[in-house]
C-alpha cells in the first residue's frame, strides 16, 4: 500500500464521524420541530386562543374586513365573508402551510438518513479495508 493511498484512507476516516454527526443532528432537528408541529395542532384543535398565532389572527380580524369591494353601476358593494367561511379560510391556509413544512422535516430526516448511511457504509468500508491490510489477505 503507498502513502498516498494511506494518506487517502486517514482524510476518509476522518470524514467519517462528522458525516455521521450531522446526519444525527438533522434526524434530530426534524424530529424535534414535528413534535413542536404536533403540539401546536393539538393545541389549536383543543385551544386554540392559546395558540399565540391564532389569538393574533382573531384579535386583528374584525367583521369589518371586507373580502369584495368596489363600484359598480355607480352604485358600491362591500361583501364580507361570515365567521364560519373565514374559519374554512384560515383552516385551509393551516393545513398547506403544516404540509410545507412537514415536507421539509421528511426532507431533513431523508438527508440525516442518507449521510448516517453514507457514513456507515464508508466505516465498514474502512474497517474492512484496515482488517485486510493487517492480516495480509
Amino acid at each position: 500500500m503507498t502513502e498516498m493511498d494511506n494518506e487517502q484512507r486517514r482524510g476518509t476516516e476522518n470524514m467519517l464521524r462528522p458525516l455521521i454527526a450531522v446526519g444525527v443532528l438533522l434526524i434530530a432537528a426534524a424530529t424535534i420541530l414535528l413534535l413542536y408541529i404536533a403540539q401546536t395542532v393539538y393545541q389549536v384543535i383543543n385551544h386554540p386562543v392559546d395558540v399565540p398565532f391564532i389569538a393574533f389572527i382573531m384579535d386583528n380580524l374584525k367583521m369589518t374586513d371586507r373580502a369584495v369591494f368596489g363600484n359598480a353601476n355607480g352604485q358600491s358593494f362591500d361583501i364580507h365573508l361570515s365567521d364560519p367561511v373565514r374559519t374554512g379560510y384560515f383552516l385551509f391556509i393551516g393545513v398547506i402551510s403544516i404540509g410545507v413544512v412537514t415536507q421539509v422535516c421528511v426532507a431533513l430526516v431523508n438527508a440525516g438518513t442518507t449521510l448516517v448511511k453514507l457514513g456507515g457504509g464508508l466505516w465498514a468500508a474502512t474497517g474492512a479495508e484496515r482488517r485486510k491490510n493487517t492480516t495480509g489477505e
